[in-house]
């Protein structure tokens, strides 16, 4: 089983050397419990190894990501293999003719093929996506769209094997939702923050004998994750 780095190696170490290979992987947790870095560093990991990647932001536009993943510690070097797709409601949004709303389903699926096309993906480059996050889709759609349109785009994408991380905001959405993310997905990573500090755990992932158990991360230097 081929496996992708997720650019922290105590993670790696879990999952006995990474992702599997066109695997998608839910990311669930509170605000400030760490998934969105992991997401990046998952995502850069690639980009900076000169794998096609794609993130779908539906919080920031692409100049302060760009930032952010200067502090993490990438150049402009690293992000020429990194395309941004912005999500944004339209009470947010600034006007830009390239951001779309999070209730055109259709729309974002047709730019994040687009996306993939103009960084020539294909299964050999290990394309890599990163979906931050999939809760203001399932606030301006019904579960049952935002199920199908990732159904779609899966099979959109098959055949370049894409793997792919989808954050989701915990606390936010009903039980029934979260149950058929993490069905729809092969592996689930949980992150909780509380007085003592940030953890995490794997508490499935498909072709991976892990064990379910909460471990403590920091955020270091450079916003690295250290387990």
């Amino acid at each position: 089983m081929e496996r992708l780095s997720t650019g922290i190696d105590g993670l790696n170490r879990i999952l006995g050397g990474g992702i599997p290979k066109g695997s998608w992987v839910v990311v669930l947790g509170r605000p400030g419990s760490g998934k969105s870095t992991m997401g990046r560093l998952f995502l850069m990991q690639g980009a900076a190894r000169g794998e096609p990647a794609v993130l779908v932001t539906t919080k920031e536009y692409e100049e302060e990501l760009r930032n952010s993943f200067t502090y993490l510690g990438y150049n402009t070097e690293n992000m020429k293999n990194l395309r941004f797709i912005e999500c944004l409601p339209t009470t947010i949004k600034k006007t830009r003719e390239r951001t779309i709303d999070p209730s055109s389903l259709s729309d974002l699926s047709i730019e994040i093929g687009k996306a993939f096309s103009e960084l020539g993906a294909e299964a050999g480059k290990n394309p890599r996506m990163l979906f931050d996050s999939m809760t203001d889709p399932l606030l301006f759609n019904s579960k049952e769209n935002v199920l199908r349109f990732l159904q779609n785009l899966r099979a959109n994408l098959a055949n370049m094997e894409v793997t792919a991380m989808l954050v989701l905001e915990e606390g936010i959405h009903d039980d029934s939702t979260v149950v058929s993310l993490e069905y729809f997905c092969d592996g689930t990573i949980r992150t909780k923050l509380d007085e003592r500090g940030r953890y995490f755990m794997v508490s499935r992932m498909r072709w991976t004998n892990c064990e379910s158990v909460w471990l403590r991360f920091t955020l270091g230097r450079g916003r690295s994750i250290e387990i």
